[in-house]
């Protein structure tokens, strides 16, 4: 018996479901075509502060950042720090674009893709916070693929979390034995 079934959402090595939604507007468009190559996180090497920011600093993940509020808000309010956000769904992309041009945030990196990919080439000890924000929370067969099924494969890959583990959740309801079973209690973040 392997891991891996062909066609069954709950072994997809993924933490998320659509990429894509209505087209974006020509201002969203021109952020995704010359923003984004700037401060895109590198398709390949390892991640480390260094690489991305010239610098060692504080590093934060944000795993499936939606619209980018909480990573600018975040960013803007520890602008010593270093800031990293995965999420696959283009028009949460370039909503967040816009919240780093407008805020001048020079401390933001961007993951458009699956969080995994990023996570994997993260060296251990590299990440000091990270974010999982309103993880998908239905329990209907057609979500299976949402990042709340997925997050337990997650919690055991993240050795990069530098100790004390800081993560920080945002639940609401939650299907039984899912996500709340399997993370570990955050520290007190403020």
């Amino acid at each position: 018996m392997t891991a891996f079934k062909s066609g069954d959402p709950l072994t997809l090595n993924r933490l998320y479901g659509r990429s894509s939604g209505h087209k974006l507007r020509a201002s969203q468009q021109e952020l995704v075509e010359k923003l984004l190559p700037q401060i895109e996180v590198p398709a390949d090497g390892e991640i480390t502060a260094a690489g991305l920011f010239g610098e060692d600093r504080p590093l934060h993940f944000e795993i499936g950042f939606g619209s980018g509020e909480h990573l600018a808000d975040r960013a803007d309010m520890l602008p010593d720090h270093g800031f990293i956000g995965a999420e696959p769904f283009l028009n949460g992309v370039a909503t967040a674009l816009g919240h780093v041009r407008d805020k001048h945030l020079t401390n933001v990196r961007l993951w458009r893709g699956d969080a995994l990919d990023v996570l994997q080439r993260a060296p251990d000890g590299v990440l000091s916070f990270l974010y999982l924000l309103h993880p998908d929370p239905w329990p209907k067969a057609r979500h299976a693929v949402s990042k709340t099924l997925i997050v337990p494969r997650c919690s055991d890959e993240t050795q990069t979390v530098r100790p004390p583990l800081r993560k920080r959740t945002k639940r609401g309801r939650l299907p039984t034995g899912r996500l709340s079973s399997s993370l570990p209690e955050a520290a007190s973040m403020k």
